[in-house]
C-alpha cells in the first residue's frame, strides 16, 4: 500500500541562476529554509555534485525521522534531482532553474510516495502537508531574495 503526494511551485528571485542553484542543491543547509528539517549535513568531502549525499532529520510534532538524500541528476546551473529515502516515504525533488531578466525562475516539483500504515493517514493530512511544502518553497524564495540585498 502506498499514497503519492505531489507539490509543484514556481517563483522568481533576483539571485543569479548559478547562485540560486548552488544554494538550493546544497542540502547541508536545507534547515535554514525548510521548517520540517531540524538537522542537515553533507556526507563526505568535496564539491556538491552528482552523487553527493546528505543526512537530514525530519520532524513532525515530537516525531523525528532520518532521511537520506542523494543528488541523482546534476546539470548545473539548470537542473538537479535529489532523491530521499526514509522509513515511511521516498521523495524525489526536481529543481529546474531558468535565467530571467531580473535573476532567475525556480521551478520545484516534489513527489513523495508514502508507504506502510502511514499511507493510510496521509490522505487525511494531504492538504496540511501540501500547505507545509508550499510554505517551505516560499521560505526558500525569501532566503534567496534576502541574500541578494
Amino acid at each position: 500500500m502506498s499514497y503519492t503526494l505531489e507539490i509543484h511551485e514556481t517563483f522568481s528571485t533576483a539571485q543569479s541562476a548559478t547562485r540560486a542553484f548552488n544554494y538550493i542543491v546544497d542540502f547541508s543547509h536545507i534547515d535554514e529554509w525548510d521548517h520540517s528539517i531540524v538537522k542537515s549535513k553533507k556526507i563526505g568531502q568535496g564539491p556538491i555534485e552528482l552523487g553527493s549525499r546528505f543526512d537530514l532529520i525530519f520532524a513532525m510534532g515530537k516525531r523525528k525521522s532520518p532521511i537520506s538524500y542523494e543528488i541523482t541528476e546534476f546539470s548545473a546551473p539548470k537542473k538537479a534531482v535529489l532523491s530521499g529515502t526514509s522509513k515511511n516515504f521516498t521523495a524525489i525533488d526536481t529543481v529546474t532553474i531558468n535565467t530571467s531578466e531580473n535573476g532567475c525562475i525556480v521551478n520545484w516539483h516534489a513527489k513523495i510516495v508514502f508507504t506502510g500504515l502511514i499511507s493510510l493517514l496521509v490522505p487525511l493530512l494531504a492538504n496540511k502537508i501540501k500547505a507545509g511544502g508550499i510554505q517551505t518553497i516560499r521560505d526558500l524564495n525569501t532566503i534567496l531574495d534576502e541574500q541578494t540585498r
